[in-house]
């Protein structure tokens, strides 16, 4: 149905589930990208590469792409963060695997990553043209 101005009126059902979706991403916010939040997680700037995998085992991990976001970190890093629809990430300061990571942001397909230690260390990434 058009409204007056030429707007078309959506079914309740339609906005209902908008609503509802809108405040699932607004939940999904990303940690605030605090100068005290980047020296935990990137170690004070000493790790390049990192995970919050869920226990963050060594192995093949995997994370359905939800957001991404970046970092400016005052020692000259750009951090890239990779957050998953499951509230874990990865991160990276590296610019080859920013670029290719970067359509995962966009279209919410599936990442890989090798976690070579306990700690959440990465260092091969796998992004899959499929959520």
């Amino acid at each position: 149905m058009t409204c007056a101005g030429g707007f078309r009126a959506l079914p309740l059902g339609v906005v209902l589930v908008s609503l509802v979706l809108a405040g699932e991403a607004a939940r999904a916010a990303p940690p605030p990208g605090t100068r005290a939040f980047l020296d935990t997680v990137t170690r004070g700037g000493t790790v390049h590469q990192g995970a919050s995998i869920a226990a963050s085992a060594a192995g093949f991990h995997t994370l359905n792409v939800s957001f991404c976001a970046q970092y400016n970190y005052s020692s000259g890093h750009t951090y890239m963060f990779v957050y998953g629809t499951q509230q874990n990430y990865i991160y990276t300061d590296n610019p080859v695997n920013q670029i290719m990571l970067a359509p995962a942001c966009v279209t919410g397909y599936l990442v890989g990553v090798d976690v070579i230690d306990n700690a959440g260390d990465w260092n091969n990434v796998y992004v899959y043209n499929h959520p």
